[in-house]
Order: C-alpha cells, then sequence, then structure tokens
C-alpha cells in the first residue's frame, strides 16, 4: 500500500547543527528507504548540499539564534514547508516533531496524515520541574509548550514514541491516538575486535548539567588508573575543566571537543567504554533515549549506564555493560575500574553488542513506523 507514495519528514534543525536530532532524523529516513519506502526529509537548505540515498527538499535556511542550536521559524517558514507537500501529490503523510508545524499543517491540509512523533513532555510542568530551570527563559518557554500539547495529541493521526517508559506517561495524561514505540537505531552492527590496550572511557555529548559529566569526574578520581575523554562541547566546559583540576585529575582527562558523526569512531578507537552519567531528572528518568548510546554500540563499545527506567529498558546490566546506582561516583567508579581491567568481561559484553545492533537498527524502526502508517491508512478513504 505504501510502496507509491511518499512518507515526508520534517526536522526544523539544518543537519549542520551540532546535535543529535539531524543525525537521528537520517537514520530515521535512511532506515524507510532500506525497508522499501519513499521516504522524503525535509530540512533547511545548509551551505553545502550532501547526497544521500533517499529524497531532500530544502526550505530557506534562518541565521536568528535564540540560544545554542535553537532557532525562530515564522508561518513564513511554514508556509515553504506546506508549499513542498502540496507540490508533490505523492506525499501522503509527515511526520514531524514540533508541535506549531504539526498544527499548523493539520490545519493547512486537514487531509494529510499527521504523526507525532514525542521527544519531550509539558503535560505537568510541576512534576517535570519540581524546582526551577537553570536555563533563563526555559520554563516560560515550557509553558507555551504545555498548551499546544494537548492540541497536538487531539488533532495528530498516529504517535511515535522512542520508550515504553515515555509512552506509560503520556498515557497518564492524555487519550493516545494509535501509536508505536520506537527506539533510536544504531547505525551499523559493529564487528567483534579485541580489547584495546588502554584505560580510557569516554563521555560523548553536549556539556549540560543533567548529563552528569561531573559525576563522571569524581569516579575518575576514584580510579588510579583511568583516563577520561570527554567528546563534545558546551556550556559546562569550564565548569568540568575546573573540577577537574580541584580534583588533581587534569592530567587524566583530556577534553576532546566535538567531531562530525562521521569521524566518531576515530574518537573511540582507543576508548575502553563510554560512560552514560545522566543525573536522576524527569527527563533523564522517563524521556532520553540516548543517541550516545546506540552510536557508542555501533562502535562496538560496552556501556556504563545508571540505573534509570528508560536506560535500563534497552540496556542490560552485564550484557550490553555494567549498570551503577545513578548519582553513585563510587559504584560508577567501581564499573570503570573493572571494565579496565578485566579483557574477558570486555570481550563478554562487546561480544554482545552485534546482537543489540541488530535488534535496534535504523530498519526495524522503520518497519514499526511502516505497519503504524498502514494500520491508519486502511480506513482513510483517498489512499
Amino acid at each position: 500500500m505504501l510502496e507509491d507514495k511518499k512518507i515526508a519528514y520534517c526536522h526544523l534543525e539544518p543537519l549542520t547543527a551540532k546535535s543529535a536530532g539531524p543525525i537521528f532524523a537520517i537514520g530515521t529516513l535512511r532506515g524507510l528507504h532500506e525497508y522499501g519506502l519513499k521516504p522524503v526529509l525535509i530540512v533547511p537548505r545548509p551551505e553545502s548540499e550532501k547526497k544521500f540515498p533517499f529524497e531532500v527538499r530544502y526550505f530557506p535556511s534562518t541565521k536568528v539564534k535564540l540560544g545554542p542550536f535553537r532557532f525562530t521559524w515564522g508561518s513564513r517558514r511554514f508556509d515553504e514547508i506546506e508549499s513542498i507537500i502540496k507540490c508533490d501529490r505523492d506525499i501522503f503523510c509527515l511526520i514531524t516533531r514540533d508541535f506549531k508545524l504539526g498544527l499548523f499543517i493539520k490545519k493547512k491540509l486537514p487531509d494529510l496524515l499527521l504523526i507525532y512523533e514525542a521527544h519531550d513532555f509539558y503535560g505537568d510542568l510541576k512534576r517535570k520541574w519540581p524546582t526551577e530551570p537553570r536555563e533563563k527563559g526555559k520554563l516560560a518557554r515550557e509553558r507555551k509548550s504545555a498548551r499546544l500539547e494537548p492540541k497536538i495529541f487531539k488533532l495528530c493521526d498516529g504517535v511515535i514514541f522512542l520508550r515504553e517508559t515515555t509512552k506509560q506517561i503520556f498515557s497518564e495524561y492524555y487519550k493516545l491516538p494509535p501509536h508505536i514505540v520506537a527506539s533510536t537505531g544504531c547505525d551499523a552492527i559493529p564487528e567483534v575486535e579485541s580489547p584495546p590496550k588502554s584505560t580510557v572511557v569516554a563521555h560523548i555529548g553536549r556539556l549540560y548539567p543533567d548529563k552528569g559529566a561531573d559525576v563522571a569526574l569524581e569516579a575518575i578520581a576514584q580510579c588510579q588508573d583511568a583516563r577520561f575523554r570527554i567528546i563534545g562541547e558546551g556550556p559546562e566546559r569550564e565548569a568540568l575543566l575546573e573540577k577537574a583540576r580541584r580534583l588533581g585529575i587534569e592530567k587524566r582527562v583530556e577534553f576532546y571537543g566535538w567531531v562530525l558523526h562521521a569521524k566518531l569512531g576515530d574518537a573511540l578507537i582507543d576508548v575502553r567504554a563510554v560512560v552514560l552519567s545522566q543525573l536522576d531528572t524527569f527527563f533523564n528518568r522517563y524521556l532520553t533515549s540516548p543517541k550516545k548510546a546506540f552510536d557508542s554500540i555501533s562502535h562496538g563499545r560496552p556501556l556504563i549506564f545508571p540505573d534509570l527506567p528508560c536506560i535500563s529498558e534497552f540496556l542490560e546490566d552485564q550484557k550490553h555493560g555494567l549498570k551503577f546506582k545513578v548519582e553513585d561516583s563510587k559504584e560508577l567508579a567501581s564499573a570503570i575500574q573493572k571494565i579496565i581491567s578485566d579483557d574477558v568481561l570486555w570481550s563478554r559484553l562487546a561480544g554482545n553488542l552485534p546482537e543489540f545492533a541488530k535488534k535496534y537498527s535504523w530498519m526495524s524502526r522503520a518497519q514499526k513506523i511502516a505497519e503504524l502508517v498502514e494500520s491508519i491508512t486502511r480506513n482513510k478513504k483517498w489512499v
């Protein structure tokens, strides 16, 4: 039913943004393409265009920034996206994670199938933010989103959740339309390697307070031989550098900086494991589906991860890595010490990663999306 029609996926960040969003969008489209469908990626036009195996349609970008990698999108931008969809009669479905775009398109093109991809939650801000967020203006922006979220759940034709725990949270507040749980995907199935002859563990991603890189620094200070590579950048960099100095471990901590996704393998070549050290926040407990975890597994690197529901949902202790009590630097240190000193343990964990990568491939995500779209369109007379 879907082979002759196109599914559009609109992402409002440029593909060059230093965030996981564009990589996530590309992975989703690649999976849909490999599954045999005809996906169309709709994104802002970059300075230089890349070739992809799927169709890409561009609308003019904007250079107005409100904060790190956050852009303003007026109705003119949405008009251009609407025009792209209207000009291609084969596009019958749009997937978006943006409230405003989804509501705008549903009003303009009511017959278009609209799938909302839930990456955040705004239904109960008191529960989500028991204390004021540190980022200036964030709560005000989230209050606006809180007014729109109920509308998108009433008007959309279907929903994609990334985690089962996320779906459960939404089900407490909304009547759910047809939906699926389709995880973040792995980019490749790794080859099983010999343990790297090093004591390096790594952190990947933006340096924000809730990512818990400071907890990882405290753990490194308790491991005599461990070295720590921070791959990424962000507003916490200077604070982390100062903490490393206070702990007396600055010579064992490397601030590698941001790298292109295609170059991540080079940054991980001598890394024993990747540390996820997220703090126990609402987002990290119920909503996160960290791309860094799937990237690490794609490169054959076991994980050291906290016992948060969202993360324990897909990572198994002693199988894909080692689990530690969230925010407990002593337990994290113990896990780091085990994984850098025990080659037998490392090989056993790494040997389980190809099976994980196969289960959580982008194509398996695409299959679930296709099944959702097909189940909805069976009752649509115009298909």
